[in-house]
């Protein structure tokens, strides 16, 4: 699997779980991670995977 699918998934994975909710003691751990995947993809990456969730759910989590 190329690198790039990898971080985007994993990113999915982890936008979703914040999307659904927090256990103690998680919320900064999980934002940080996300936080540091999206700065390790390149921008239009990032901009094309915001769209596209944005258009399957209506909201996109932790887009700054």
């Amino acid at each position: 699997m190329h690198p790039t699918t990898a971080k985007l998934i994993t990113l999915e994975r982890i936008e979703d779980f914040m999307a659904r909710g927090w256990r103690p003691g998680s919320r900064e751990a999980v934002a940080n991670q996300a936080k540091a995947l999206r700065q390790e993809l390149p921008p239009h990456i990032v901009v094309a995977y915001d769209e596209i969730k944005l258009q399957r759910k209506g909201t996109v989590v932790g887009h700054e």
